[in-house]
């Protein structure tokens, strides 16, 4: 009996990386448009420490939005990554025969 290791495809590494995407551009709008619009005062920083302290609450969902983001972008390297290995282990492998031959 044959033990088979299951390999998934790139297609769901390259899906899985646009719904990524996707979910960093709507957290990136929500965290600059609707919190940094409301809470961030230019050229005032004690109307900008009031703002957050008044909400508090939307202070922490900017940030909170803002940290997903930068994980999610990590994660879409990885995602981008895995989903074209398999070309360039190809590509590699020619490079490395090309330059044996010289």
């Amino acid at each position: 009996m044959t033990n088979r290791i299951a390999e998934t495809s790139p297609l769901v590494y390259a899906r899985v990386a646009g719904l990524l995407y996707l979910m960093v551009f709507v957290l990136g709008i929500f965290a600059e448009f609707f919190v940094r619009q409301n809470l961030i005062v230019p050229g005032d920083a004690a109307a900008t420490a009031n703002n957050i302290m008044a909400s508090e609450s939307l202070f922490r969902m900017g940030f909170m939005s803002d940290l997903i983001g930068q994980m999610s972008s990590r994660c879409i390297d990885l995602n981008l990554q895995m989903s074209v290995h398999d070309v360039l282990s190809f590509f590699c492998s020619r490079c490395v025969e090309l330059f044996q031959l010289i």
